[in-house]
């Protein structure tokens, strides 16, 4: 037993940054925010990723994005969480979803909504059999996307004194997506060729690698030009993105390649949303990371866990297992999980703020 305890002493001894998921519902007001400054300082949370663009809706004073509209029109939230925030040596990154646009079977009522002024910016299913999808995302072939994403990521920079930009759902929502008509017309124009579809029964495999290698390159292109911006105008401010935990999935079929991403140095951390309850799959994704990216570069990757589909003794065994591999810190999905039940937190806690 001795052994044991000496053991844990000494693993939990070991520091992490530590990083909490706030989602929108509880940017709202100056008492909700309040309440996550107390449970973050009280817990010694470092890091907060606050979501201030969740399906084209806004958590802060924006001139592209209309207000959520559960916040008054005259509270601007990111401005008053960053105050709260450095005050309490808490940094702030300003989460932003990107290519997710929409939720819901139907489309929104409100017909100035983004899906609707700009429904030539979609992204659909090649499988029109199974075109039915609740999560409605804007293509990132598109011409126009890339260009409007970082103008809304630029206002953002531009009036607030942030920690971070973190990039949300920067990828295609599956394989078998990008059947956007002006966007494959543009690629199509790019490659020679006179015309493009993956479901011409003709097409042939060299297509099909430059079609894939195309999709990556968009994805990529707004992660680069991001990082480009904030390089020249805001050198403190660290650039991070939630990306799929499997490493090679995540580029071969969201067309993610946060491997690459790390590599070439356009991101400061990447957040792998290794979200499994199962201790297996969580530890097959985290070994291939540890395996695949360059030890160098370890401490960059901040390995999420979530809160929301398993008991707190699991995620203490998750925490545990990040450490031992010495990664860069741990980020938790999400605040708004247990923010009713804030003691569901208190044995995860301890263990994070054990000294």
């Amino acid at each position: 037993m001795f052994f044991i305890a000496l053991f844990y002493s000494q693993l939990f001894s070991k520091n992490l940054d530590t990083f909490m998921w706030v989602q929108i519902e509880s940017m709202t007001s100056k008492e909700s925010i309040d309440k996550v400054i107390k449970f973050a300082t009280q817990n010694r949370y470092s890091n907060l990723l606050v979501q201030v663009r969740s399906r084209d809706n806004a958590a802060y004073n924006s001139k592209i994005v209309s207000k959520y509209n559960s916040i008054n029109t005259n509270f601007d939230p990111l401005k008053y969480i960053i105050e709260k925030g450095h005050i309490n040596n808490i940094k702030i990154h300003a989460w932003l979803n990107m290519y997710v646009s929409w939720s819901g079977k139907y489309n929104p009522k409100n017909k100035n909504h983004l899906i609707n002024v700009n429904s030539k910016w979609r992204d659909y299913s090649f499988n029109k059999t199974k075109n039915k999808f609740t999560n409605h995302y804007l293509s990132p072939i598109h011409p126009e996307v890339n260009n409007y994403l970082l103008n809304i990521i630029k206002e953002v920079c531009n009036n607030y004194n942030i920690d971070g930009i973190h990039l949300d759902y920067i990828r295609f929502k599956d394989l078998n997506f990008g059947n956007n008509n002006i966007g494959l017309k543009e690629f199509a124009v790019k490659m020679n060729y006179t015309d493009f579809s993956l479901v011409d029964k003709n097409i042939t495999q060299n297509q099909i690698d430059n079609w894939n290698k195309f999709k990556v390159y968009k994805v990529t292109e707004l992660v680069k030009q991001t990082h480009q911006f904030l390089k020249l105008n805001l050198k403190n401010t660290k650039l991070s993105v939630a990306v799929k935990p499997n490493l090679l999935e995540a580029k071969s079929r969201f067309s993610q390649d946060w491997g690459e991403w790390l590599k070439s140095g356009i991101v400061d951390y990447v957040l792998p949303m290794n979200y499994y309850s199962e201790m297996y799959y969580f530890n097959r994704d985290l070994k291939l990371m540890a395996n695949r990216i360059p030890e160098p570069l370890h401490f960059k990757i901040i390995m999420g866990i979530g809160c929301y589909n398993q008991s707190v003794d699991d995620v203490i065994d998750k925490v545990s297992l990040v450490k031992m591999h010495s990664f860069g810190g741990i980020s938790i999905f999400s605040f708004d999980n247990h923010k009713n039940e804030l003691k569901w937190f208190y044995p995860l806690n301890k263990i994070l703020t054990y000294n």
